[in-house]
């Protein structure tokens, strides 16, 4: 399950990644619940920022999205899993010529 969360002056708030299709993801920084009012207790409380990208893996998107707001001073700091590394991948030239490897 993904998870990350973010904090602005020193409030803790959920960041929600949801999967869009095949590689597009949104980027969701939610409020901190507060008391809710009886007659709005069923309403979802607004995203304070909504980003919708495109990346390899959710990891990404959410650092990618993250990083760009604590450098815009929206955010103070954020806590995400890190970006696993891609795999090399050799070329079809390449792997048929046996020297390219040395």
């Amino acid at each position: 399950m993904p998870s990350a969360s973010a904090s602005i002056h020193g409030v803790k708030h959920e960041v929600r990644i949801t999967r869009d299709l095949a590689d597009n993801y949104a980027i969701e920084l939610l409020p901190t619940p507060g008391p809710r009012e009886r007659f709005h207790a069923h309403e979802a409380p607004a995203p304070l920022f909504i980003y919708k990208l495109k990346a390899d893996n959710w990891q990404a998107a959410a650092w990618a999205v993250l990083q760009s707001l604590k450098e815009q001073g929206e955010i103070d700091d954020f806590q995400s899993e890190a970006v696993p590394p891609k795999p090399v991948r050799k070329s079809a030239a390449a792997a048929d010529d046996p020297e390219a490897g040395e």
